[in-house]
């Protein structure tokens, strides 16, 4: 459609001073006679000098804001796009309509390249979300093996152990019960949001240490006998649910501490029980697949820490 209006238009401006100039010296002729040939030869001549510029003038000026202007927009476009600014558009302003599908399908490029940059980048910005999730994980795993070699007492190895774990488990309370030969409890560390690295405060001086010891032995007889017999983690995901089976006594101090969300998990070594981990949150909601992977690494290296402290301590 623009090709043939610039035919027609160029036709139009082409034959308009053709028949000027034809019938312009006729009629002056007509109305002097013959002796005016002469002037009307000069008058023809400067006629079509003044008519031929007004063509190109004219011509210029079509092509220019039909075809010029729209083709320097696309380029401006293209260069913007090339130098990063994938937001950049091309005004739609054409009076013609190819030129304007032509600008509507440049913008819709841009558009779609954009939000393919867009989701490229959330991509990468999940990546590196994970990436360094899995490197904080890696890190804590590494920080807790690291303390099979201290030359600290067991209750102070494993009461830095159970810090490190909980800052990264985002769990309120843990606690670890270390068993004797009968499987009994001997001793219990804590770490809870009151007495961690960011606070300062040690554990013996934790303002819930009384509540803490008394929720072990209220659990002992029940809870914590029940996973060490089954050899596997007990859950109970709300312990006021009707299926919880909790005692008044375990309840009333659970309560006491805040806690919703209840797991024990036994510290397995060759066929023994050294200890369990109890996990207490506030909350009842799922948790993720991730933190269970993650609480699953850190409890085989606590393991692994507490093997390593009797075997020494045998030795």
């Amino acid at each position: 459609p623009l090709i043939q209006r610039l035919i027609v238009l160029f036709l139009i401006l082409g034959l308009a001073p053709t028949v000027v100039l034809a019938a312009a010296p006729t009629i002056y002729i007509s109305l002097r006679g013959t002796e005016a040939l002469g002037e009307s030869l000069l008058m023809m001549w400067a006629a079509q000098g003044v008519t031929f510029l007004v063509i190109v003038l004219l011509g210029a000026s079509v092509v220019l804001k039909l075809l010029a202007m729209p083709i320097q927009e696309l380029v401006n476009g293209a260069r913007a796009i090339a130098e990063g600014d994938l937001a950049y558009r091309v005004p739609i302003t054409h009076v013609d309509q190819s030129l304007a599908t032509l600008a509507e399908t440049f913008n819709a490029m841009a558009e779609a390249v954009e939000s393919m940059r867009d989701e490229l980048e959330e991509q990468r910005a999940a990546l590196q979300t994970t990436l360094d999730v899995r490197e904080r994980e890696f890190n804590t795993i590494l920080r807790i093996a690291n303390l099979v070699n201290s030359q600290d007492n067991l209750h102070s190895t494993a009461d830095r152990a159970l810090k490190i774990a909980r800052e990264n488990l985002g769990t309120d309370i843990i606690s670890l019960a270390l068993l004797d030969e009968s499987d009994q409890i001997a001793s219990a560390v804590f770490a809870c949001k009151d007495c961690s690295y960011a606070t300062g405060t040690r554990c013996d001086q934790c303002p819930q240490q009384r509540l803490l010891r008394q929720s072990l032995h209220a659990m002992e007889d029940n809870l914590i006998q029940r996973a060490i017999t089954q050899r596997e983690k007990m859950r109970i995901d709300d312990i006021h649910a009707a299926d919880s089976n909790l005692k008044p006594a375990v309840m009333q101090v659970l309560d006491r501490l805040g806690t919703r969300k209840l797991a024990i998990k036994p510290l397995i070594t060759r066929g023994r029980v050294l200890g369990v981990l109890v996990l207490m949150r506030p909350e009842v909601k799922h948790v993720p697949e991730r933190a269970s992977t993650l609480l699953e690494a850190l409890s085989e290296n606590i393991t692994v820490l507490l093997e390593s402290w009797r075997l020494r301590n045998k030795s």
